[in-house]
């Protein structure tokens, strides 16, 4: 009997762990991690839901930097733009945070917070201007578009809406984001380069 009920609770245990598994992929599928939190009140938890309670930390801590790629299909076209069409050609925009490491070293909690608007700067203006988000590498965005236009006009919105940003009030003051109106350069220096032609 008792080794019956131990088989039980095993088999409880894990039944639980796989429905916690697959309740995860559902709302990750739908970039809802938030809706998990009860994955962390699990008492006495086993090996493999501590493991579940790790990934979705991780995923939690990391989804502002994650591309929105990684995700499926139906959300990219509402979260990170349609891919371009099948006609052999394509635009492709690369940004990259000017001095980031600098920041990085200096000041990292406040160049966590920038490094999220910088994000929602960037996909905003992916969104705007038909733009695919491809992938991110650290803190630079690699950017598909059907047509030039879109990709140039990508590159100059995401100036302007950079310089329009609101940065925390420590990197003003700090040499490779400081404010300077005579320049319109205000916050992250963000460079963005752009290569049209067949793929």
């Amino acid at each position: 009997l008792w080794k019956a009920t131990e088989q039980s609770r095993a088999y409880h245990k894990l039944y639980s762990s796989n429905a916690i598994a697959e309740d995860m992929a559902a709302k990750m599928a739908e970039m809802d991690l938030d809706g998990l939190d009860y994955v962390y009140n699990i008492p006495n938890p086993t090996k493999i839901q501590v493991s579940l309670q790790t990934i979705l930390w991780t995923l939690q801590a990391y989804r502002p930097f994650l591309p929105m790629t990684l995700f499926n299909n139906t959300r990219n076209i509402s979260l990170a733009g349609n891919a371009p069409g099948d006609t052999g050609w394509a635009a492709m925009a690369f940004t990259d945070i000017t001095g980031s490491t600098l920041i990085w070293n200096a000041h990292p909690d406040e160049m966590q917070t920038a490094l999220k608007t910088h994000n929602r700067v960037m996909r905003e203006c992916i969104l705007t201007h038909n733009g695919y988000e491809v992938k991110i590498i650290g803190d630079a965005f690699m950017v598909a578009f059907d047509e030039a236009d879109d990709a140039c006009r990508f590159g100059l919105s995401v100036q302007v809406k950079l310089y329009e940003a609101h940065w925390p009030g420590v990197l003003h003051d700090f040499a490779p984001c400081a404010t300077y109106h005579r320049y319109s350069l205000n916050g992250l220096r963000v460079r963005v380069g752009i290569h049209c032609g067949p793929i």
